[in-house]
């Protein structure tokens, strides 16, 4: 499926016994200043901004200025790039663009092969960036195939290399916090629950936030996913949500967690006033993955006597909780509209707890924190968006069959297809806007011409952008239209400038 990234097969190369990342010069990059990145990482106080562990190179690696190509005797070739990053505890890759023809094969692995990702395809193609996962250890190897019958097609271009100076795999320094509980995800209570609760990679793949896969009321495994707004670091095309990143899968398999992700989202629905987003996911997750799609409850307020859990990736390890069992009270933090939960009585929110959903006690999600201060100490608070707050903006995607007066459950769908409309369309956000907004495409393989007209109608620009960003500055405050074309396909939506 497109914008699947997980394990399948293995590299080219190493099934060829020749181990090619000795005929490349390594790349190396310089541990940057953890020190002032780490102080950086602590004046965010209330956790509202994602989890940094990473430093983003901005860099330009294309096929023609780095790596080594290799023939082989049949005529195909294989590009390899080696990179060192000094002293990182992994590392990740954002690919500015990539063209790859039928049969070319993009795979990023160890240099002792015992974590790999791959392959990227044609599929995967796309004008705007792409994100990995983690690969762990500071040696990375790219490999490109290329088969003979399409030699030189093949194009992308490496923006990003994420530089991990915190290790993420490593819960060891959390544990020792006394209020840091991992989740059981062998309870039958939350089991369902967990399996929705993504890890997600934004920035560049710098910093880690928390998302849900949420249900609606057509039960067709449409992948909307919720967060917090404040999560959203970065080009949505870029982000990566990882399934399956709990205690039961990693501590059995800690290669491979995290294989199973998706690169992409489109940004359908922002609540300006709560902070909480609606995401939808470029392809779906695979039957196998086991992926649940979380129930939800649209009650006007949180009630006392009740326990409600708050499922993270905190410091961006596998699946943690806290629990909650006082009254709230309306609130607000960073100007957006929440309910305050005072310190939690089991378990703490950390770094990366952005964006966490919050279950009721029959683990129906209720809200997503948008940030907070508590800690182990039993003092602070945490803040938390509520769905009901926001179902003004959301019925329409997650209630399309109109039926829903209080709650839905979650589900296991069957996926029988892809999702993707044949209809071609085009989003942007943010919306309300301020210097530029962000194209979002149901093409991957071409840039629609872009005209803005003012509220009277008079054309104030018109142009062809070459990357999905389209630049407003100089245009006053005010509503627009704004339409896009492609070929003969037209779509005109309106724009607020403020």
């Amino acid at each position: 499926m497109n914008a699947q990234i997980e394990r399948e097969g293995t590299p080219v190369s190493w099934n060829i016994d020749q181990n090619l990342s000795q005929h490349s010069l390594w790349q190396t990059f310089e541990l940057p200043d953890v020190a002032g990145l780490i102080a950086e990482d602590e004046a965010n106080s209330d956790r509202s901004i994602p989890f940094r562990f990473a430093y983003a190179h901005e860099v330009t690696l294309n096929l023609s200025n780095s790596g080594n190509w290799t023939n082989l005797h049949n005529g195909d070739r294989i590009w390899t790039l080696a990179i060192e990053c000094k002293e990182a505890f992994s590392i990740g890759i954002t690919f500015g663009y990539l063209t790859l023809p039928r049969g070319g094969k993009i795979y990023l692995y160890s240099e002792d092969h015992r974590d790999y990702i791959g392959p990227l395809t044609s599929g995967d193609n796309r004008i705007a960036q792409l994100g990995t996962t983690q690969i762990s250890g500071s040696r990375l190897i790219i490999e490109y195939y290329e088969p003979y019958a399409y030699r030189g097609e093949g194009d992308f271009q490496i923006a990003y290399i994420s530089h991990a100076y915190r290790n993420i795999g490593d819960a060891s320094q959390a544990i020792s916090e006394t209020c840091f509980q991992l989740f059981n995800n062998t309870l039958n209570a939350g089991r369902n629950s967990s399996a929705s609760v993504l890890r997600m990679l934004v920035d560049n793949g710098q910093r880690i936030a928390t998302a849900t896969l949420i249900n609606n009321t057509n039960y067709n495994g449409l992948p909307y996913v919720i967060t917090s707004s404040t999560a959203l670091i970065g080009q949505p095309a870029a982000w990566v949500f990882q399934f399956g990143v709990t205690g039961e899968q990693c501590n059995n398999q800690p290669i491979t967690c995290g294989a199973m992700a998706i690169c992409g989202a489109f940004v359908v629905k922002t609540d300006e006033e709560t902070g909480l987003t609606l995401l939808r996911l470029r392809s779906q997750p695979r039957n196998d993955w086991s992926a649940f799609y979380s129930g939800w409850k649209i009650s006007t307020e949180i009630e006392s006597g009740e326990n409600y859990q708050c499922i993270q990736h905190s410091l961006g390890l596998t699946q943690s909780v806290c629990v909650y069992d006082t009254d709230s009270e309306i609130s607000g933090l960073n100007g957006f509209s929440t309910y305050r939960l005072s310190a939690p009585t089991f378990g703490g929110t950390f770094g990366g707890s952005t964006g966490s959903p919050l279950f009721d006690d029959e683990m129906n999600l209720v809200g997503i924190l948008i940030g907070g201060d508590s800690d182990c100490e039993g003092t602070g608070n945490d803040h938390f968006g509520m769905i009901s707050s926001s179902w003004t903006e959301f019925r329409e995607f997650l209630d399309p069959q109109q039926i829903a007066s209080d709650k839905l459950p979650g589900t296991y769908p069957i996926i029988s297809q892809d999702y993707a409309s044949t209809e071609w369309d085009v989003t942007f956000f943010p919306n309300p806007a301020k210097n530029w907004i962000y194209i979002q495409t149901t093409d991957d393989e071409a840039l629609p011409e872009v005209l803005i007209h003012d509220a009277s109608g008079r054309s104030v620009r018109r142009f062809k952008p070459q990357i999905p960003t389209v630049d407003l500055d100089g245009l006053p405050e005010g509503f627009y239209t704004i339409t896009f074309i492609l070929d003969e396909k037209i779509v005109s939506k309106s724009l607020l400038i403020r």
